[in-house]
């Protein structure tokens, strides 16, 4: 038998989607976030750790959650990776352990080098400790323009609109693409705490590869799986996802994607807005009130889009 197995590449299957139910595209815009102080939390981290190598990383991470998303979240970006950041010292300490006895014999100065190995580990007791005595995450929060920014209030406004009626919660099946991993997992247990949208049923899917964006923070294939599983029988009707999804073919049609962070590129405009493809769909494109570069990625993609038809 002489046959041949022809597949389309995945943005032609997402324009093929797009082509039988087009979603409505609108771009909503929020207010540049004003500047804001370390928490307490932070700066007590900060203090106690004496900005300690090893935590360098994680400090740049809580500062740029800071200062997009508010210090209320980059509380909780601690809250709920010190888990994550338990789990890699470790690991990483169990690693140089491997190597103990030789460092004991060979290396000059052997008290400094235990001193090294247990530094992680130290790091990870001293943020759990300081999380549990000055944060803990409440049942219900009440969001600020204090404590987060404008995109994170804006979002949650978007969100809101949906619980209208009975009919649009029942029906509800969406997607916030987010691009960092940390921000996936702090927005589901954000937005599980909202008492005005209890209703949601949030989930968060992150890819299982060694990112740079969060300290240990990733997800095996069974667990993605599982998650999607479950937003497919419809347990879950909101997921807060990085790219890993946008690829993904066996993803159910949703009436509703959120571009929290907007794409990077056309190829990410066309594969997210692929997934709204529920009847009466929406896609919505968070951007920046003024800013140049949210104005010209849209602008391109657009171009793009139209010249494509």
């Amino acid at each position: 038998m002489n046959a041949h197995i022809l597949t389309a590449s995945l943005i032609p299957r997402a324009e093929l989607a797009l082509a039988v139910n087009k979603p409505v595209e609108c771009v909503i815009e929020y207010e540049p976030p004003p500047f804001y102080p370390d928490s307490r939390l932070t700066r007590a981290i900060r203090d106690k750790s004496h900005a300690a190598a090893d935590l360098v990383p994680v400090l740049e991470r809580i500062e740029f959650h800071t200062k997009e998303h508010g210090p209320l979240f980059a509380d909780i970006i601690w809250a709920t990776s010190v888990n994550e950041l338990k789990k890699q010292t470790a690991a990483q300490s169990a690693l140089k352990m491997i190597n103990m006895e030789w460092l004991m014999e060979k290396a000059a100065a052997s008290a400094n080098r235990r001193g090294q190995l247990t530094s992680n580990s130290e790091n990870a007791r001293l943020i759990d400790d300081e999380v549990r005595r000055s944060f803990q995450l409440p049942e219900t929060l009440s969001l600020t323009a204090e404590h987060v920014t404008p995109k994170i209030l804006k979002l949650m406004q978007i969100l809101t609109c949906f619980s209208a009626t009975d009919k649009s919660r029942e029906s509800l099946r969406g997607i916030i693409f987010v691009e960092r991993r940390d921000t996936a997992h702090a927005l589901h247990e954000l937005i599980k705490r909202q008492e005005n949208l209890r209703w949601l049923k949030t989930a968060w899917v992150i890819g299982h590869g060694d990112g740079g964006d969060a300290v240990g923070l990733k997800q095996d294939h069974n667990n993605q799986e599982a998650v999607l599983s479950r937003f497919r029988s419809g347990h879950f009707n909101l997921l807060i996802a990085t790219s890993v999804i946008e690829e993904e073919l066996d993803v159910p049609p949703c009436n509703l994607v959120i571009r929290f962070d907007l794409f990077t590129n056309h190829v990410g405009f066309i594969q997210s807005k692929g997934r709204a493809r529920h009847k009466r769909s929406r896609f919505i494109m968070m951007a920046e009130q003024g800013s140049d570069h949210h104005y010209r990625l849209i602008k391109e993609v657009a171009d793009t889009d139209r010249a494509l038809r």
